[in-house]
């Protein structure tokens, strides 16, 4: 095979005997030293004789990517040409050993034409549930307990003692508070001011916050809001930057309006361990005081109004693939390409780095690595064995419209790495579907055949006597070893 772009081509040739088609389908194709890709990543190929080739879905069996390219051939002579290039990596299952996922994760996208695995971002859903924090569903008080209260809840990150609770990090909050009150609409929750912060204490419970609180609003900036009985209310988006492994504090101030004082309650069953403080006859200015040491703060097992937060998605995550072997000592990495759907105001970034080692150890540090924003050639990348990249998703920011903000994430659907391979004798092969439809094949690299490299004809045996005389037992095996092909 040339170093560069080789055409292969398939052309159908007959059908078995218990075939009623000549169909081809290929789930993957594969040229060595690369590894295989996907067949389907393949289409539109360079030319075809026959039937248009296309992408069919796969709902059961072990189809990579759940696809094939399927050439529906009708009979003999029908063929379809592809241009693989010696030599490449493409990722597109992102499943390689040695990856590493910080706030991503790989789904089967079915709005995508074909299908396709994608990285994408965690986020932009439900980051923390009241109910899961203290193991009960909660229930609706009907007494003004709140009336003219402080109230800070603790939302418990991953670090804190019995935590965990916080699900993803996310770039902006929104927080739901849940009033209580009868049933027939008597009482209700009025808040008039809320904030949110990061909590002194990552590890241990605690009522004091780090720097500054961001102030809550509603309704498109209100400072309060009122919440009939039994209902919610969601806070407009804070700029709030939401670390799982951290914890935070959410405060809000109680009016003393009769009726109004009456929220959802949730009794901690987990830990019987602080998450709330509460302060009676509370004025505005001990939303934003430290409470730890004061001796009017009374501790509660339990948590009143907050329900839930949602966490948008935050505004940098990362997909580090595993290290992927050339098995040249020293190839001269050329381009970069990917396949991404990216949001208005997002962005896809790329780094890539090497080392001899196949651990890694002896690469660059991600950090001292610039970032490539757009497809095409690499420049700086030391030609070293082994490659590695890893890729930044950024979701929309700077939105006119604050409900839509960190909203979209971009989807990596594949990512490809070339270097100039050598000119060598080449394994060509893939997988490739055997059914009733499916009839037989012949392969050509630039528009040679293949051609067998070695024929093993074995025979084993064996002189054994018996009864007075001699006798010999033998067994026989031929194989033949990976056809390859020269491409001269």
């Amino acid at each position: 095979m040339d170093s560069g772009n080789n055409e292969v081509t398939f052309t159908a040739i007959g059908k078995n005997q218990s075939s009623s088609g000549y169909w081809i389908g290929l789930d993957t194709i594969l040229a060595t030293p690369s590894e295989a890709r996907e067949a389907e990543a393949y289409l539109p190929p360079d030319s075809y004789a026959g039937p248009a080739p296309t992408s069919m879905y796969m709902a059961a069996g072990s189809w990579s990517a759940n696809h094939q390219l399927l050439f529906p051939s009708t009979t003999t002579g029908q063929e379809f040409t592809v241009v693989v290039y010696n030599d490449q990596w493409t990722e597109t299952n992102f499943r390689r050993t040695g990856y590493s996922a910080d706030n991503t994760t790989v789904e089967f996208d079915h709005t995508l034409d074909p299908s396709d695995y994608v990285v994408t971002a965690i986020g932009n859903d439900y980051g923390w549930w009241a109910s899961e924090q203290t193991g009960t569903s909660g229930e609706a008080l009907t007494n003004d307990v709140l009336s003219g209260y402080a109230v800070r809840v603790l939302l418990k990150g991953t670090d804190m003692d019995n935590g965990g609770w916080i699900k993803h990090d996310g770039g902006k909050v929104l927080v739901l508070f849940q009033a209580g009150g009868q049933s027939m609409g008597v009482g209700g929750l009025n808040i008039i001011a809320a904030c949110i912060a990061e909590a002194a204490s990552s590890t241990t419970p605690t009522l004091d916050y780090t720097d500054a609180s961001v102030q809550l609003t509603f309704n498109d900036g209100d400072a309060g809001v009122t919440i009939p009985a039994r209902s919610a209310a969601w806070s407009d988006p804070a700029n709030v930057e939401i670390d799982r492994d951290k914890s935070y504090l959410v405060s809000f101030l109680v009016d003393t309006t009769a009726l109004k004082g009456r929220p959802w309650y949730w009794e901690d069953s987990r830990t019987n361990e602080m998450s709330c403080g509460v302060v009676s006859n509370a004025v505005l200015g001990d939303l934003i005081a430290q409470w730890d040491g004061r001796g009017d703060v009374s501790r509660l097992n339990g948590i009143p109004a907050v329900r839930a937060i949602l966490a948008r998605y935050p505004t940098n995550v990362t997909y580090t693939s595993g290290p992927f072997d050339t098995q040249l000592a020293d190839p001269m990495y050329s381009s970069i390409d990917w396949n991404a759907t990216v949001p208005a105001n997002g962005a896809v970034r790329f780094k890539v780095r090497t080392a001899t080692d196949s651990s890694m150890s002896d690469a660059a540090a991600w950090s001292n690595i610039t970032a490539i924003a757009e497809p095409g050639p690499i420049f700086g990348v030391l030609p070293r064995r082994y490659v590695q990249w890893q890729v930044q998703l950024v979701p929309n920011q700077g939105e006119a419209d604050p409900d839509n903000d960190l909203t979209i994430s971009p989807a990596l659907q594949d990512v490809t790495i070339a270097w100039p391979g050598e000119q060598r004798l080449c394994s060509i092969g893939g997988v490739f579907t055997k059914g009733l439809n499916y009839g037989v094949y012949r392969v050509a690299v630039n528009g040679d055949p293949l051609v067998a490299g070695v024929i093993v004809d074995l025979e084993i045996f064996a002189d054994v006597r018996g009864y007075g005389q001699e006798r010999r037992i033998t067994s026989r095996l031929m194989t033949e070893i990976h056809p390859r092909n020269t491409a001269k």
